[in-house]
């Protein structure tokens, strides 16, 4: 029974963070959409424009980026982060969650050799 828990806290560990992700931006999509329905309705009417929310939504998160990649946003965002990695199972969840996201694909060589191919398909 001991190692059926164990299990069952390591396969919880290891999709909770990818499940939370994909539902956040999932989440983060139909509320752009809807927003980009309701915005520009005093503007054009009721004409739907396709990937209007899909461009919302894109824009929050490069503004999220920018935000988090100051100083002053990065040091408000770790106090706000500090009372929850007290709570034992937050906390498990969120320090994997931010190993996670830390990991840069930029920084393995692999990513050269991918990025050289995109340059020379685009181009």
């Amino acid at each position: 029974m001991k190692r059926l828990s164990q299990y069952f806290v390591r396969g919880l560990l290891a999709v909770l963070p990818m499940g939370v992700t994909l539902y956040l931006l999932y989440a983060l999509v139909v509320w752009s959409e809807r927003l980009a329905l309701t915005l520009p309705r005093a503007v054009i009417g009721d004409v739907y424009v396709p990937a209007l929310g899909l461009l919302l939504a894109a824009a929050v998160v490069l503004l999220a980026g920018f935000l988090v990649s100051t100083p002053t946003t990065a040091r408000l965002l770790s106090w706000v982060e500090l009372p929850l990695t007290n709570l034992p199972l937050v906390k498990s969840i969120d320090s994997s969650l931010i190993a996670w996201l830390a990991t840069d694909p930029t920084a393995d060589p692999a990513w050269d050799g991918i990025r050289d191919r995109l340059q020379r398909a685009a181009a």
